[in-house]
């Protein structure tokens, strides 16, 4: 009976954690670290101010949860694109389409690559856990004579980069409901500069 109940507490301490990291996301995401509060945060995940300090002793600790949740995801995405075998160029467009949609759906994403940005030297940018491999799938695109001599596996990289940037905008700018932009019809507009012919 003692470890049934135990088992219980214990399944809602987690639930409770991981809505409180979705709720501090939500508001990283919308008013930036300095911005969110704390109890905004635990009303949001309508839990009290005492479980939340249970679980976080302090913002700070509770933003580096959210980035170390994002990073996480962010590194299933990559290990799960490398996984599949596809060849460097459509792999360097499975991860450029799958990270527009994390940081349209994912709001730990979201919130954590605008935290990275304000609390700069706090933890690796987001661009880490994603970039090299980018680099290397275009490389090998490169090696394999399947990106334009005009097409340098950086630059296209750089170039991605930015376009990062702007879907975290451009999502972030919307009001509610998910964003009609066409990711993947972005890339084939980039893949038709950067392929060769």
């Amino acid at each position: 009976m003692g470890r049934t109940r135990g088992a219980g507490r214990s399944v809602r301490a987690e639930r409770t954690r991981a809505e409180l990291v979705r709720a501090a996301a939500r508001q990283f995401d919308r008013d930036g670290f300095e911005g969110a509060s704390l109890l905004r945060i635990s009303g949001e995940a309508q839990t009290s101010l005492g479980a939340l300090t249970f679980h976080f002793a302090s913002k700070a600790g509770l933003a580096d949860e959210v980035q170390a949740q994002a990073r996480a995801v962010v590194r299933a995405l990559v290990a799960g694109v490398c996984a599949r075998g596809a060849g460097p160029l459509e792999s360097a467009r499975l991860l450029t389409v799958g990270l527009a949609g994390l940081l349209e759906r994912d709001e730990r994403v979201r919130g954590a690559a605008r935290l990275l940005r304000e609390r700069a030297g706090q933890g690796p940018a987001w661009a880490a856990e994603w970039l090299a491999a980018l680099r290397v799938q275009l490389e090998l695109a490169a090696l394999a004579g399947r990106l334009a001599a005009r097409a340098g596996p950086g630059e296209v990289a750089a170039l991605v980069q930015c376009l990062m940037v702007g879907v975290e905008a451009a999502v972030r700018g919307r009001e509610g409901g998910v964003c009609p932009l066409p990711w993947a019809r972005l890339w084939d507009l980039l893949e038709r500069g950067i392929a060769a012919p």
